[in-house]
Protein backbone atom coordinates (compact mmCIF):
# COMPACT_ATOMS: atom_id res chain seq x y z
CA UNK A 1 0.00 0.00 0.00
CA UNK A 2 0.88 3.90 -0.23
CA UNK A 3 3.49 4.92 2.34
CA UNK A 4 4.95 1.57 2.99
CA UNK A 5 1.30 0.98 5.12
CA UNK A 6 0.20 -2.79 5.48
CA UNK A 7 -2.98 -3.51 6.82
CA UNK A 8 -2.88 -5.36 10.09
CA UNK A 9 -4.16 -8.96 9.55
CA UNK A 10 -8.08 -9.79 11.38
CA UNK A 11 -7.21 -11.65 14.48
CA UNK A 12 -8.91 -13.64 17.24
CA UNK A 13 -6.91 -14.50 20.18
CA UNK A 14 -9.01 -17.38 22.15
CA UNK A 15 -8.53 -20.26 23.66
CA UNK A 16 -9.96 -22.98 21.34
CA UNK A 17 -13.67 -24.22 23.32
CA UNK A 18 -14.83 -27.93 23.33
CA UNK A 19 -16.04 -30.05 25.25
CA UNK A 20 -14.76 -33.27 27.39
CA UNK A 21 -13.91 -35.25 24.29
CA UNK A 22 -11.99 -32.12 22.82
CA UNK A 23 -14.48 -31.72 19.94
CA UNK A 24 -14.83 -27.89 18.95
CA UNK A 25 -18.43 -26.99 20.61
CA UNK A 26 -20.78 -26.04 18.06
CA UNK A 27 -21.91 -22.80 20.36
CA UNK A 28 -18.39 -22.21 20.84
CA UNK A 29 -17.09 -18.36 19.26
CA UNK A 30 -15.43 -18.58 16.00
CA UNK A 31 -11.81 -20.23 16.37
CA UNK A 32 -9.80 -18.71 12.77
CA UNK A 33 -8.30 -21.88 11.28
CA UNK A 34 -4.96 -21.30 8.41
CA UNK A 35 -4.30 -17.92 6.53
CA UNK A 36 -6.39 -18.04 3.44
CA UNK A 37 -10.03 -18.04 2.48
CA UNK A 38 -10.66 -17.82 -1.57
CA UNK A 39 -14.64 -17.35 -1.68
CA UNK A 40 -16.32 -19.54 -4.79
CA UNK A 41 -20.44 -19.41 -6.58
CA UNK A 42 -21.26 -21.42 -4.33
CA UNK A 43 -20.09 -19.39 -1.23
CA UNK A 44 -22.24 -16.49 -2.44
CA UNK A 45 -25.22 -18.71 -3.42
CA UNK A 46 -25.43 -19.39 -0.12
CA UNK A 47 -24.79 -15.55 1.24
CA UNK A 48 -27.46 -14.91 -1.37
CA UNK A 49 -30.15 -17.08 0.10
CA UNK A 50 -29.74 -16.07 3.45
CA UNK A 51 -30.28 -12.82 2.27
CA UNK A 52 -33.13 -13.35 0.37
CA UNK A 53 -35.28 -15.21 2.92
CA UNK A 54 -33.05 -15.01 6.71
CA UNK A 55 -31.30 -17.54 9.12
CA UNK A 56 -30.93 -21.48 6.87
CA UNK A 57 -30.00 -24.66 8.47
CA UNK A 58 -27.10 -26.27 6.74
CA UNK A 59 -29.56 -28.97 4.80
CA UNK A 60 -30.94 -26.03 3.01
CA UNK A 61 -27.88 -23.69 2.16
CA UNK A 62 -26.30 -27.71 0.98
CA UNK A 63 -29.07 -27.34 -1.98
CA UNK A 64 -28.75 -23.88 -2.41
CA UNK A 65 -24.57 -23.94 -2.61
CA UNK A 66 -24.83 -27.02 -5.26
CA UNK A 67 -21.97 -29.44 -3.13
CA UNK A 68 -21.99 -32.79 -4.36
CA UNK A 69 -20.30 -33.58 -1.20
CA UNK A 70 -21.35 -33.27 2.27
CA UNK A 71 -18.68 -33.74 4.31
CA UNK A 72 -16.78 -31.42 1.95
CA UNK A 73 -19.87 -29.07 2.31
CA UNK A 74 -19.94 -29.49 6.10
CA UNK A 75 -16.12 -28.17 6.66
CA UNK A 76 -16.95 -25.53 4.08
CA UNK A 77 -19.50 -24.37 6.54
CA UNK A 78 -17.24 -24.59 9.32
CA UNK A 79 -14.57 -22.30 7.73
CA UNK A 80 -17.17 -19.74 6.75
CA UNK A 81 -18.28 -19.41 10.08
CA UNK A 82 -14.27 -19.70 12.12
CA UNK A 83 -12.92 -17.22 9.19
CA UNK A 84 -9.19 -17.17 9.04
CA UNK A 85 -6.12 -14.96 10.47
CA UNK A 86 -6.86 -12.84 7.73
CA UNK A 87 -10.24 -12.79 7.17
CA UNK A 88 -13.65 -12.08 9.41
CA UNK A 89 -15.94 -14.95 9.84
CA UNK A 90 -18.45 -14.88 7.11
CA UNK A 91 -21.60 -16.83 8.77
CA UNK A 92 -23.28 -16.79 12.01
CA UNK A 93 -24.91 -19.21 14.22
CA UNK A 94 -27.47 -17.65 15.95
CA UNK A 95 -27.30 -18.35 19.48
CA UNK A 96 -31.11 -18.38 20.44
CA UNK A 97 -30.61 -21.67 18.38
CA UNK A 98 -29.06 -23.69 21.19
CA UNK A 99 -32.32 -23.23 23.27
CA UNK A 100 -33.95 -25.10 21.59
CA UNK A 101 -35.24 -28.69 23.27
CA UNK A 102 -33.05 -30.53 19.96
CA UNK A 103 -30.60 -28.50 19.59
CA UNK A 104 -28.04 -30.58 20.56
CA UNK A 105 -29.01 -33.43 17.53
CA UNK A 106 -30.18 -30.92 14.54
CA UNK A 107 -28.53 -28.86 11.82
CA UNK A 108 -26.59 -25.91 12.58
CA UNK A 109 -28.48 -22.78 11.71
CA UNK A 110 -26.27 -19.89 9.83
CA UNK A 111 -27.20 -16.37 9.13
CA UNK A 112 -24.81 -13.55 7.51
CA UNK A 113 -22.17 -11.91 9.14
CA UNK A 114 -21.23 -7.56 8.63
CA UNK A 115 -18.35 -9.10 6.40
CA UNK A 116 -20.75 -11.07 4.29
CA UNK A 117 -23.37 -8.23 4.28
CA UNK A 118 -20.56 -6.04 3.30
CA UNK A 119 -19.55 -8.36 0.44
CA UNK A 120 -22.80 -9.16 -0.87
CA UNK A 121 -23.17 -4.67 -1.28
CA UNK A 122 -19.86 -4.77 -3.20
CA UNK A 123 -21.88 -7.65 -5.61
CA UNK A 124 -24.77 -4.57 -5.74
CA UNK A 125 -27.06 -7.04 -3.27
CA UNK A 126 -28.72 -4.73 -0.97
CA UNK A 127 -28.82 -6.64 2.44
CA UNK A 128 -32.35 -7.09 3.55
CA UNK A 129 -32.58 -5.99 7.05
CA UNK A 130 -34.54 -7.85 9.64
CA UNK A 131 -35.58 -7.03 12.88
CA UNK A 132 -38.22 -9.36 14.15
CA UNK A 133 -37.38 -12.25 16.72
CA UNK A 134 -35.18 -15.12 15.69
CA UNK A 135 -37.98 -18.09 15.92
CA UNK A 136 -40.20 -15.70 13.63
CA UNK A 137 -37.14 -14.53 11.10
CA UNK A 138 -36.07 -18.69 11.40
CA UNK A 139 -39.90 -20.06 10.06
CA UNK A 140 -39.91 -17.45 7.37
CA UNK A 141 -36.87 -18.34 6.10
CA UNK A 142 -37.67 -21.99 5.97
CA UNK A 143 -40.91 -21.57 4.46
CA UNK A 144 -39.91 -18.94 1.91
CA UNK A 145 -37.19 -21.15 0.97
CA UNK A 146 -38.79 -24.46 0.66
CA UNK A 147 -41.51 -22.45 -1.86
CA UNK A 148 -38.48 -21.90 -3.82
CA UNK A 149 -37.02 -25.24 -3.92
CA UNK A 150 -40.62 -26.56 -4.81
CA UNK A 151 -40.82 -23.50 -7.48
CA UNK A 152 -37.65 -24.63 -9.31
CA UNK A 153 -39.14 -28.18 -9.35
CA UNK A 154 -42.46 -27.71 -10.52
CA UNK A 155 -40.45 -25.67 -13.82
CA UNK A 156 -41.68 -21.97 -12.67
CA UNK A 157 -39.67 -19.07 -11.84
CA UNK A 158 -39.12 -18.02 -8.30
CA UNK A 159 -39.45 -14.08 -7.64
CA UNK A 160 -38.20 -12.83 -4.65
CA UNK A 161 -39.36 -9.89 -3.18
CA UNK A 162 -36.09 -7.78 -3.22
CA UNK A 163 -36.86 -8.31 -7.01
CA UNK A 164 -40.54 -7.00 -6.74
CA UNK A 165 -39.73 -4.73 -5.01
CA UNK A 166 -36.71 -3.40 -7.04
CA UNK A 167 -39.08 -3.28 -10.13
CA UNK A 168 -41.40 -0.85 -8.80
CA UNK A 169 -38.69 1.13 -6.46
CA UNK A 170 -41.20 0.31 -3.44
CA UNK A 171 -40.58 -1.00 0.16
CA UNK A 172 -41.98 -3.68 2.05
CA UNK A 173 -43.72 -1.39 4.51
CA UNK A 174 -46.73 0.35 3.16
CA UNK A 175 -49.83 2.50 4.50
CA UNK A 176 -52.76 1.20 4.62
CA UNK A 177 -55.14 4.37 6.08
CA UNK A 178 -53.36 6.05 9.26
CA UNK A 179 -51.79 2.03 9.85
CA UNK A 180 -48.79 0.35 8.37
CA UNK A 181 -49.06 -3.38 6.93
CA UNK A 182 -45.27 -4.89 6.78
CA UNK A 183 -46.10 -8.44 5.75
CA UNK A 184 -43.51 -11.22 6.60
CA UNK A 185 -42.19 -11.38 2.89
CA UNK A 186 -43.63 -11.22 -0.25
CA UNK A 187 -43.01 -12.69 -3.43
CA UNK A 188 -44.26 -13.81 -6.86
CA UNK A 189 -44.53 -16.79 -9.32
CA UNK A 190 -44.10 -16.72 -12.55
CA UNK A 191 -46.19 -20.28 -14.05
CA UNK A 192 -44.20 -22.35 -16.80
CA UNK A 193 -46.98 -21.83 -18.79
CA UNK A 194 -48.23 -18.74 -18.47
CA UNK A 195 -49.69 -15.85 -15.91
CA UNK A 196 -48.11 -14.43 -12.46
CA UNK A 197 -49.20 -14.80 -9.08
CA UNK A 198 -48.28 -13.47 -6.04
CA UNK A 199 -48.15 -13.66 -2.56
CA UNK A 200 -47.90 -11.80 1.17
CA UNK A 201 -47.00 -14.18 3.50
CA UNK A 202 -47.66 -14.04 7.07
CA UNK A 203 -45.78 -16.30 9.88
CA UNK A 204 -47.99 -17.20 12.88
CA UNK A 205 -46.64 -18.84 15.80
CA UNK A 206 -49.77 -18.80 17.49
CA UNK A 207 -47.70 -16.50 20.20
CA UNK A 208 -51.02 -14.05 19.73
CA UNK A 209 -54.58 -13.65 19.91
CA UNK A 210 -56.91 -13.49 16.83
CA UNK A 211 -58.77 -10.98 18.50
CA UNK A 212 -58.25 -7.55 18.81
CA UNK A 213 -56.87 -6.73 22.25
CA UNK A 214 -57.07 -3.30 24.06
CA UNK A 215 -53.38 -1.75 23.70
CA UNK A 216 -52.77 -1.91 19.96
CA UNK A 217 -51.23 -5.52 19.90
CA UNK A 218 -50.50 -6.68 16.72
CA UNK A 219 -53.08 -9.62 16.36
CA UNK A 220 -53.87 -11.62 13.36
CA UNK A 221 -57.45 -9.00 13.30
CA UNK A 222 -55.35 -5.96 12.84
CA UNK A 223 -53.49 -7.63 10.01
CA UNK A 224 -56.32 -8.48 8.62
CA UNK A 225 -57.85 -5.32 8.42
CA UNK A 226 -54.89 -4.11 6.59
CA UNK A 227 -55.42 -6.54 3.89
CA UNK A 228 -58.93 -5.86 3.47
CA UNK A 229 -58.41 -2.48 2.78
CA UNK A 230 -55.88 -2.89 0.73
CA UNK A 231 -57.58 -5.81 -1.41
CA UNK A 232 -60.93 -3.58 -1.77
CA UNK A 233 -58.79 -0.50 -2.87
CA UNK A 234 -56.89 -2.50 -5.00
CA UNK A 235 -53.73 -0.75 -3.53
CA UNK A 236 -51.67 -3.45 -3.80
CA UNK A 237 -51.04 -2.21 -7.20
CA UNK A 238 -49.94 1.07 -6.41
CA UNK A 239 -48.02 0.29 -3.39
CA UNK A 240 -45.47 -2.69 -4.71
CA UNK A 241 -46.90 -2.77 -8.48
CA UNK A 242 -47.97 -6.08 -8.76
CA UNK A 243 -51.34 -7.11 -10.82
CA UNK A 244 -52.86 -9.45 -7.81
CA UNK A 245 -52.48 -10.96 -4.11
CA UNK A 246 -53.18 -13.54 -2.00
CA UNK A 247 -52.62 -13.94 1.41
CA UNK A 248 -50.08 -17.41 2.64
CA UNK A 249 -50.33 -18.02 6.41
CA UNK A 250 -48.33 -20.37 8.06
CA UNK A 251 -48.82 -21.03 11.12
CA UNK A 252 -48.27 -24.03 14.07
CA UNK A 253 -51.13 -26.60 14.57
CA UNK A 254 -54.33 -27.56 12.81
CA UNK A 255 -56.25 -26.49 15.82
CA UNK A 256 -55.23 -22.39 15.48
CA UNK A 257 -55.65 -23.10 11.76
CA UNK A 258 -58.82 -23.84 11.61
CA UNK A 259 -59.72 -20.65 14.22
CA UNK A 260 -57.65 -18.38 11.54
CA UNK A 261 -59.70 -19.69 9.05
CA UNK A 262 -62.95 -19.37 10.99
CA UNK A 263 -62.33 -15.45 11.57
CA UNK A 264 -61.81 -14.62 7.96
CA UNK A 265 -64.63 -16.48 7.45
CA UNK A 266 -66.49 -14.16 9.52
CA UNK A 267 -64.92 -11.30 8.41
CA UNK A 268 -63.45 -10.94 5.86
CA UNK A 269 -66.52 -11.29 3.21
CA UNK A 270 -65.73 -12.03 -0.84
CA UNK A 271 -62.09 -11.57 0.02
CA UNK A 272 -62.34 -14.48 2.52
CA UNK A 273 -60.98 -17.35 -0.69
CA UNK A 274 -57.72 -14.55 -1.03
CA UNK A 275 -56.29 -15.77 2.10
CA UNK A 276 -54.79 -19.03 1.98
CA UNK A 277 -53.64 -21.21 5.46
CA UNK A 278 -51.12 -24.23 6.00
CA UNK A 279 -49.86 -25.56 9.56
CA UNK A 280 -46.46 -26.86 10.11
CA UNK A 281 -46.34 -28.56 14.24
CA UNK A 282 -42.24 -27.95 13.39
CA UNK A 283 -42.50 -24.47 14.92
CA UNK A 284 -44.42 -24.99 17.91
CA UNK A 285 -43.02 -24.72 21.62
CA UNK A 286 -40.47 -27.56 21.25
CA UNK A 287 -39.63 -26.13 17.86
CA UNK A 288 -36.87 -28.48 15.70
CA UNK A 289 -35.67 -27.80 12.03
CA UNK A 290 -38.18 -28.94 9.60
CA UNK A 291 -37.30 -31.01 6.55
CA UNK A 292 -37.95 -28.81 3.26
CA UNK A 293 -41.90 -28.37 2.75
CA UNK A 294 -42.34 -28.87 -0.49
CA UNK A 295 -45.83 -29.54 0.47
CA UNK A 296 -45.60 -25.59 0.58
CA UNK A 297 -45.86 -25.44 -3.23
CA UNK A 298 -47.16 -29.17 -4.12
CA UNK A 299 -50.17 -29.70 -2.11
CA UNK A 300 -52.93 -27.38 -2.05
CA UNK A 301 -53.87 -24.71 0.94
CA UNK A 302 -56.58 -24.39 3.34
CA UNK A 303 -59.26 -20.92 2.80
CA UNK A 304 -62.54 -20.37 3.94
CA UNK A 305 -64.75 -22.45 1.41
CA UNK A 306 -62.43 -26.06 0.33
CA UNK A 307 -58.99 -25.46 -0.33
CA UNK A 308 -56.54 -23.58 -3.39
CA UNK A 309 -53.49 -25.04 -5.69
CA UNK A 310 -51.16 -22.18 -5.46
CA UNK A 311 -48.83 -24.14 -8.11
CA UNK A 312 -51.74 -23.67 -10.45
CA UNK A 313 -51.67 -20.88 -12.59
Amino acid sequence: MANGYRRPPFRYIRRMQTDSLLRRLRSASPQPVGQRLSLGPADLRMFGAINRHGPLPSTYLHRFSGHKDRSAFANRLTKLYNGTAFCAPLLSRPPQQFQSFAARYQHLIYDLTPMSRALLRDQGVQPVDRTDPFLHRFMGACVGASIEFATGELGHRYIARTEVLAKHGATLATRVGVKTLIPDDLFGLQYAKQGYRFFAVEVDRNTESIERKPGGYNTFARKLDGYLALMMGQGFKECWGIPNLLVLTVTTNKTHLAHLIEHVRGNAGRYADHFLFKANPDFGVNWRIPEIMTDLLREPWARGTGSFDIAQP
